[in-house]
């Protein structure tokens, strides 16, 4: 059986080169057309010699859907394994939710092998009503099973996404407040407003977000700030904090963002 394998992979090869030769001479369209159909007959000679797929083995999956993965592979068993086009395969797999990337190889005489990379859930992002689940780099994970994820930070407001990972990281550097951050919405470039949990709304600047964080920071320590009846904290203008009393006029801060 092996010996039989091996003399019509030997004929496979041979054939190969023939029809190399014929594409030497003969450049045109029918040329090429002779070799798409030689190339097709070479894989099929090969699955026919004991190169067909017997195995698919999948890596790196946690999340991502496996009915979808395997429809989205779209091979069988018994299919030539070097007649499977792999970029077609991967680009269907890349339109699967939490698929970041995916390497297919194969692996002679009769195993697809495929490594899933998903994406790292970072925050919820909210627009126009509704609820995604995105990454780092704001790139869309998913719309499905949002609410297991709630525990993350929330940011809402078209063009949120690119941008939340800079306004993250700089809460984070504040455990004192950003556990108190409902949600983060997003006004225009660079400028962000914090919904707090008790209502409070927290207008942060366009530039020096870390410092008037700090400041805020500081009330909180003083004076528990957040606790307060207030409605807003506006921190936009350099060195001019305005505080909006629930149901009175806005008020100097009684402190500068320094």
């Amino acid at each position: 059986e092996s010996k039989r394998r091996w003399l019509s992979l030997t004929a496979i090869v041979l054939a190969l080169f023939a029809a190399a030769g014929v594409y030497g001479f003969f450049a045109g369209g029918h040329a090429s057309r002779l070799v798409d159909a030689t190339s097709v007959a070479i894989a099929e000679g090969l699955g026919e010699a004991g190169f067909q797929v017997d195995d698919v083995t999948l890596n790196g999956r946690h999340r991502a859907d496996k009915a979808a993965i395997i429809e989205a592979l779209g091979v069988s068993r018994g299919d030539p394994l070097l007649a499977f086009d792999a970029e077609a395969a991967r680009e269907r797999l890349l339109a699967i939710d939490w698929v970041k990337d995916v390497r297919i190889m194969r692996r002679l005489p009769d195993t697809l092998g495929v490594t899933i990379t998903e994406f790292e859930p970072f925050a919820i992002w909210q627009e126009e009503g509704r609820l995604v689940l995105i990454d780092r780099d704001g790139a869309v994970i998913t719309t499905d099973g949002v609410a297991q994820f709630r525990d993350l930070p929330m940011i809402v407001g078209k063009g949120a996404a690119p941008h939340a990972a800079a306004l993250i990281d700089t809460l984070r550097q504040f455990g004192r407040i950003a556990p108190q951050v409902r949600a983060a919405v997003y006004v225009r470039e660079g400028r962000w407003n914090l919904h707090m949990a008790n209502d409070i709304v927290v207008m942060l600047p366009e530039t020096g977000v870390e410092r008037a964080l700090g400041w805020l920071d500081r009330k909180v320590v003083e004076e528990d700030i957040l606790k307060r009846a207030i409605v807003s904290i506006d921190l936009r203008f350099d060195g001019k904090i305005h505080i909006l009393p629930q149901g009175g006029a806005a008020q100097p801060g009684d402190g500068e963002a320094t």
